[in-house]
């Protein structure tokens, strides 16, 4: 990869964290975030799971969780040679991937509740520098009140507690995708 082209692909890179970062690909209108669990792998595509409330009276409520998953693997392959790049437009349009499924609000309670109960330093010192290997942020809450943590690799030792919570939310998060059969949905940015 050129010079000219690693640099471009950077740029979109670090637009694609931004946005995943601050859920920009999921539609929240009507509604509130409850929970977001990035997952940003050196050599794996970058996934954002995204919890979602959305009101549809005021009493009546349906809660989503939407995936969104950025495809380096295809995008990488359009940078790989000044010719290569060619072929593609500009600007380049990153391969994003938004879907959702409805979800059972009271498994996901269950889900949230431990996070409730657990009790982690917020001030921790220094944790190791990334070089490769896999970030994490997971933020719970929504625009008024919300809480927000970032790792890299393993946890801090002094967030262990968190540890079981957090896998346990993985897991219901790729077991209610795979249950609930994802709908495509439009990104519309």
């Amino acid at each position: 990869m050129d010079a000219e082209q690693l640099a471009e692909y950077l740029t979109i890179r670090d637009q694609v964290y931004h946005a995943l970062h601050d859920g920009s690909y999921v539609k929240q209108s009507r509604g509130r975030q409850i929970c977001q669990l990035l997952i940003l792998g050196s050599f794996e595509n970058p996934i954002s799971w995204h919890i979602v409330e959305v009101l549809r009276t005021r009493l009546d409520a349906e809660t989503y969780l939407h995936r969104v998953c950025w495809r380096a693997d295809l995008d990488l392959s359009a940078f790989m040679t000044p010719v290569e790049r060619l072929r593609y437009p500009r600007p380049y349009a990153p391969t994003i991937e938004v879907g959702s499924v409805l979800i059972n609000r009271d498994e996901m309670d269950q889900v949230l509740t431990p996070f409730q109960q657990v009790l982690v330093p917020l001030n921790i010192p220094e944790h190791p520098i990334l070089l490769d290997g896999v970030s994490f942020e997971l933020t719970l809450g929504g625009l008024f009140c919300s809480s927000r943590i970032h790792w890299s690799n393993q946890l801090p030792e002094a967030w262990h507690a968190l540890e079981l919570p957090i896998v346990q939310l993985q897991a219901f998060f790729e077991r209610s995708w795979q249950e609930g059969g994802q709908q495509p949905q439009d990104t519309d940015l």
